[in-house]
């Protein structure tokens, strides 16, 4: 789908929200096939067409005016709060009504514990599915264990085959963090996941958090900032369309460290740290640490604050470009790494 606009000369043609119909399946497993899946996260604001995007224009201005910095916020934060599910996005755009789009989500909701019966043939795991379903929304964004998880009784092998199951149909995906600064980018599996879902809408719906949300001027406040690294991680799955991206995060490797950044980016074979956050860049202590073991100088923050760049010392005297950009550009993330990398190696 998609539509023009006219913005300042240029006529832009922006894609949007691709369908989550496809109902080819695995033989196995009775989930979507993963190939034929053709769903892109995002916005009819905030994702934009991979051959021309708008936001490419309004980096290469010099000066962006306050207004259109106030309704990019303006209209994240709404995003932010429904999500970007397509039959969501279609009722919102149709009559703007807030409330009425929980008629969809607990739809939505239904459907899949409906299905549970199609991901596992009865006994324990049904059992431990239809909990996640229920309980797992209110853990987006957070580090989780598979024993007892959520205070259920069931076991770690339990709750880890009932999450490896629902990650076949997209609906959730476990980000293991990496110990390493430099490529390759490794997994590793023995640390405890952080639990992010499809979409931010579903979230705020299942775990309670609309009238927070909504009412939040600055979302990296919001329900302790957890809402904030959900949609920061919706939005970097969607800057590609392989089926199999994984997010990652970072954690020092140091016994005793408790260094964590919160996203990590594979860049032209860089691992750029990407800290969800507002605050002094003094104050950046877990980017600090991976800078001092990173074979690069770039970093991004992501805060409600302006697209800037400044240039930082950690406290071992190792300096680095900090690239702070706001939540609506997150998903021009290439577009600003080519921009600042590529130019200052020219």
């Amino acid at each position: 789908m998609g539509f023009h606009c006219y913005y300042a000369g240029k006529d832009l043609k922006i894609v949007y929200i691709s369908s989550l119909e496809n109902k080819r399946r695995d033989v196995k497993t009775g989930l979507p096939d993963r190939k034929g899946r053709t769903f892109i996260f995002g916005s009819p604001v905030f994702f934009i067409g991979k051959n021309f995007s708008l936001f490419a224009y309004i980096l290469e201005q010099k000066r962006v005016c306050f207004a259109y910095v106030l309704k990019q916020i303006a209209l994240f934060n709404i995003y932010t709060l429904i999500g970007g599910m397509p039959e969501v996005v279609r009722n919102y755009a149709f009559d703007g009504d807030i409330v009425s789009l929980n008629r969809v989500y607990e739809t939505m909701l239904e459907g899949y514990r409906d299905d549970v019966e199609k991901y596992a043939k009865g006994g324990v795991l049904s059992d431990v599915i239809r909990y996640i379903l229920t309980e797992g929304w209110a853990f987006a964004g957070q580090s989780i264990t598979l024993g007892s998880f959520a205070g259920s009784p069931y076991k770690a092998r339990e709750v880890g085959e009932a999450f490896r199951t629902l990650a076949k149909t997209l609906l959730l995906e476990l980000v293991y963090p990496t110990t390493s600064a430099s490529v390759p980018l490794v997994s590793d599996l023995k640390r405890s996941p952080k639990l992010l879902w499809l979409d931010t809408g579903l979230v705020n719906y299942a775990a309670g958090l609309q009238r927070e949300i909504f009412g939040a001027s600055d979302i990296s406040d919001a329900w302790r900032g957890m809402i904030a690294e959900q949609v920061v991680g919706q939005e970097l799955l969607a800057l590609s369309n392989k089926v199999s991206q994984r997010r990652h995060f970072w954690m020092r490797g140091k016994v005793g460290s408790s260094a964590e950044v919160d996203f990590v980016y594979l860049y032209d074979s860089k691992i750029i740290p990407v800290e969800v956050k507002s605050g002094h860049n003094a104050k950046l202590r877990s980017i600090h640490s991976f800078m001092d073991e990173a074979p690069h100088e770039w970093a991004v923050r992501v805060w409600s604050g302006n697209y800037s760049v400044d240039e930082v010392k950690t406290s071992k005297g190792k300096s680095f470009h900090l690239i702070n950009i706001p939540f609506y550009y997150v998903g021009s993330l290439e577009i600003i790494l080519s921009k600042h990398i590529k130019s200052s190696a020219n």
